[in-house]
């Protein structure tokens, strides 16, 4: 008996899913004026383009009877060609790209089943389809992915939980919906809750603005839809995160030309997606944020929203019914400039389509994720009327700008380490060889070296070899000035005994800025501050005039006290020129202060620092006397006045402008994994208690696969699980089915199935590695292609690493010790995918005792995130342990 109608609120059930009522959206359409009437018949029109139509007319179907059979077609075709699909490169490498694209045509099914567009056999079929994708893909991965958030699990996760309440428990009721759905659901509060509480996820503008917020949204909504109650405000566990602080990321990294913001990964483009706005316009009923679409053309681009090209058609059903007349186009400037006191900061100034930010944001904790997570401590990066200024992002292609020695790069790593890191990346490489060469080549961007910060000791190839995060001091906004301060000594100790590294950048509201650099350490070093430069610079004594492609200008100045040099940088960033100059001043000793002034169309200017707080500065013929990060208390003369305030500028004209409210207090820093070893998850409040409860009738098998995995999962819920079918699943000959059966079996804590396990794990390990791990088709499937002729066998070839994984999931949970020497021997010979490593670390955790323990030494030297972290939180679990 299915209880969905008291579990999920009638909304969710009886409306097409994040449309919610097609007549108000229908009379949102038709009673539109200004920008959503422009926007709506320009989307209608555009549905003559093929390839646009193929991604959109899911909307236009929903009101137009004359579009639905079309629609049909489409995703029945799609939904034919997905089990073509399993052995793919980007199913088997980039599961959660797949999941953004297909968990979107699910959704479409639902919204022409509101319409009674499908038969029952249709209906069937598209469940097979979507489940068995779910489980053979989305599941399967998520499992090898330890408690931490990132936008590839939340994809996964939101996948498992949409598709599996569409056909666990809405269009139909299969017990592998309502496992998918229990499982997908039941990690959302922990990946919600370990994003950081200042709402970035780490991954640089792109994966934030065409990733992280849409599946934001999408999870925002659906979880409204399927309680009946909003979620943007509530805090998740561990560090307190939002949904609504996630979604207010992407107005953060949006600069005030429309460029976004270069940190963590790819470098400066254009923002192209209009949907966030419009749901941010919804969510705090403010349509000021409608502006933004027109204001910096937002609207035309298709948009590369979440692995698809249908930004136009969400923008559409966001749009919030109360706004439907609304036609303000101007940029609303006051929307613009923030500081998040555990990321950065953005000095932003409307009027002149300028921003100088400054970020500290967390870097990785193994060195595989210092390509997205980078090493920015106190790092700046300025734009200027849709041009960047100081640049950042990533090399061009087959290029390496740093030739940075191996040695250095993977100097924390010993050889077993460094074996081991270049296997995992041919693994997900799709088996190609790769070198530490070009291994080291594709980190480089996220090391030190890559940033505009402070390199100490001519080591730009440095990372701190675990996380760290800046701290922000002070932050103040007023009309005339803004400024920020933050800390950066934590990116740098204990490697380097540095006692202060703190950064200070100040904005004008006459046109110029200022950074304003601190560095202590209780030894003398080699202080190398450095920015990346557009290519057209020339360096003149203590200032550096650099020329934009648009004709404009802008000057760089410094204090002369320092050696200064400009370095070809060819290759980097990949965007604008493809090359750059990186300007380096650098100083020696215990100490080293820089003042450097930008001020963009001067002609001439000098900076001169009067005291450590106060800096004189001449732009043209105007002189500025500026008072920064004073906080003693201490009065300060500025030209006959006094002063008092930590931050001051005394202007040309003689008036004096104070900023004293600012300082920030001490933050409780972010938690970023969280262990998995006695639990899989925190599901934190009643809500998701109640909704990963589920009950299933048991049913017999029949040739349809979809069906197998049904009798197997139903098993789950049952107070004594049936041994006789579960027997019979772990023997089938198809590698799904078993996976299922070995869940159930894990769940259920039985016992007498581990000698099975362990059988099919050692055969499972006695397979080549080059039969285990075929070569995968790297040829990306074009949406026209046919599909798979009747009786192909495209799952076989998909099977790789999974039912190992499932099997070694299930013998941690039993607590089998007699595998542990299978388990270790599995870590140690260094031939299987991540996947393995990670649950073998987590069953050993488990398991426990001291051969326990030495197997998981080797797990340790994986760098891969996943088997890193939980081979410490299983040693962790074990540390009682004799």
């Amino acid at each position: 008996m299915d209880d969905c109608a008291d579990r999920f609120a009638p909304e969710a059930l009886d409306r097409p899913l994040f449309i919610g009522d097609v007549a108000r959206l229908q009379a949102k359409f038709a009673g539109a004026d200004g920008l959503l009437k422009e926007y709506w018949e320009d989307f209608r029109r555009s549905l003559a383009d093929p390839e646009r139509r193929r991604a959109n007319l899911f909307l236009e179907a929903v009101f137009s009877e004359d579009a639905v059979p079309e629609a049909c077609g489409l995703l029945r075709d799609y939904w034919r060609k997905l089990r073509a699909g399993d052995a793919l490169n980007d199913v088997q490498f980039h599961t959660w790209c797949r999941c953004g694209s297909v968990v979107r045509r699910a959704v479409f099914f639902d919204w022409l089943a509101a319409r009674n567009a499908w038969t029952p056999t249709e209906i069937e079929e598209a469940a097979e389809a979507f489940l068995g994708f779910g489980f053979k893909h989305a599941f399967m991965v998520l499992t090898a992915r330890g408690r931490s958030s990132n936008n590839q699990a939340l994809s996964m996760a939101l996948y498992c939980a949409v598709v599996g309440f569409l056909f666990g428990h809405k269009l139909s009721r299969h017990a592998t919906g309502k496992f998918l759905f229990e499982y997908g659901m039941g990690r959302l509060p922990d990946l919600i809750g370990l994003f950081p509480g200042d709402g970035y996820g780490g991954e640089g503008s792109t994966y934030t603005s065409h990733v992280n917020t849409p599946l934001t949204f999408w999870t925002a909504e659906f979880l409204r839809q399927t309680t009946g109650r909003e979620w943007l405000d509530t805090p998740f566990r561990p560090n307190g995160t939002t949904l609504r602080k996630m979604l207010e990321v992407e107005l953060r990294i949006l600069g005030p030309a429309g460029l976004l913001a270069p940190w963590d990964h790819y470098g400066w483009q254009h923002a192209v997606n209009a949907s966030p706005f419009a749901y941010l316009a919804r969510a705090t009923e403010d349509p000021r944020y409608l502006s933004l679409i027109p204001a910096l053309d937002l609207w035309p681009p298709p948009g590369g929203l979440a692995w698809g090209a249908d930004d136009q058609l969400w923008t559409l059903v966001w749009w919030p019914h109360a706004f439907r007349m609304y036609d303000k186009r101007g940029l609303p400037g006051e929307l613009f400039g923030w500081c998040l006191p555990k990321t950065g900061a953005a000095l932003d100034d409307p009027a002149r389509r300028a921003r100088l930010m400054q970020v500290w944001d967390f870097s990785a904790s193994t060195i595989a994720g210092i390509g997205r997570a980078q090493v920015n401590p106190n790092h700046v990066t300025f734009e200027i009327g849709g041009e960047p200024v100081l640049t950042d992002g990533i090399p061009a292609p087959d290029t390496d700008p740093w030739h940075y020695p191996v040695d250095k790069v993977f100097e924390r790593l010993d050889s077993v380490a460094r074996a081991r890191y270049a296997k995992y990346m041919g693994g997900i490489n799709a088996g190609h060889t790769a070198e530490l060469e070009n291994i080291a080549r594709g980190l480089a961007p996220g090391l030190i070296g890559g940033a505009n910060a402070i390199v100490l000791d001519d080591q730009p190839w440095y990372w701190p070899g675990e996380t760290r995060t800046g701290k922000a001091v002070f932050y103040a906004k007023t009309p005339e000035m803004q400024v920020v301060t933050s800390d950066a000594t934590a990116f740098y100790r204990p490697t380097y005994d540095v006692t202060r590294m703190r950064r200070t950048s100040l904005w004008t509201d006459a046109g110029f800025g200022i950074i304003l650099d601190d560095c202590e350490a209780e030894s003398a070093h080699t202080w190398i501050w450095q920015a990346y430069l557009r290519p057209d610079t020339v360096l003149d004594g203590s200032t550096a005039h650099v020329r934009l492609p648009n004709g404009k200008s802008v000057l760089i100045v410094w204090t002369p006290a320092c050696d200064c040099r400009l370095v070809d940088v060819a290759g980097f960033p990949r965007t604008e020129e493809g090359r750059s100059k990186r300007l380096e001043l650098t100083k020696r000793g215990t100490h080293a202060a820089f003042s450097v002034m930008i001020a963009p169309g001067a002609r001439a200017g000098r900076v001169k620092q009067v005291s450590k707080h106060l800096i004189e500065i001449r732009v043209d013929d105007r002189i500025h006397l500026l008072l920064l990060d004073q906080h003693s208390g201490e009065s300060t003369r500025m030209y006959g006045r006094q002063t008092t305030a930590p931050y001051a500028w005394h202007k040309p004209e003689g008036r004096l402008v104070e900023i004293r409210d600012g300082l920030i207090p001490e933050t409780t820093p972010d938690v970023h994994d969280l262990p998995d070893i006695a639990a899989d998850r925190d599901l934190q409040l009643p809500e998701f208690e109640a909704l990963c409860k589920w009950t299933a009738e048991r049913t017999v098998p029949a040739a349809s696969r979809l069906s197998q995995l049904d009798a197997c999962l139903a098993e789950i819920p049952q107070a004594v699980p049936g041994t006789a079918g579960l027997e019979a699943a772990l023997r089938s000959p198809h590698w799904p089915v078993q996976c299922a059966a070995a869940e159930v079996v894990g769940r259920a804590r039985t016992r007498a199935f581990a000698p099975m396990l362990r059988e099919l794990l050692a055969a499972e390990h006695a397979i080549p590695e080059a039969e285990l791990y075929p070569p995968v088709n790297s040829t990306p499937q074009p949406e026209d292609a046919p599909p798979p002729p009747p009786g192909a066998d495209t799952e076989a070839p998909a099977k790789r690493w999974r039912l190992k994984t499932a099997l070694i999931v299930a013998l941690g949970r039993l607590g089998d010790r007699e595998c542990v020497p299978l388990l270790h021997a599995i870590l140690a010979d260094g031939r299987d995918f991540y996947p393995v490593y990670s649950v073998a670390a987590q069953a050993l955790g488990r398991i426990g005792g001291d051969d326990a323990r030495a197997a998981l030494a080797t797990a340790l030297a994986e760098s891969e995130v996943n088997t890193h972290t939980r081979a410490q939180f299983a040693l962790q679990a074990l540390g009682g342990q004799s």
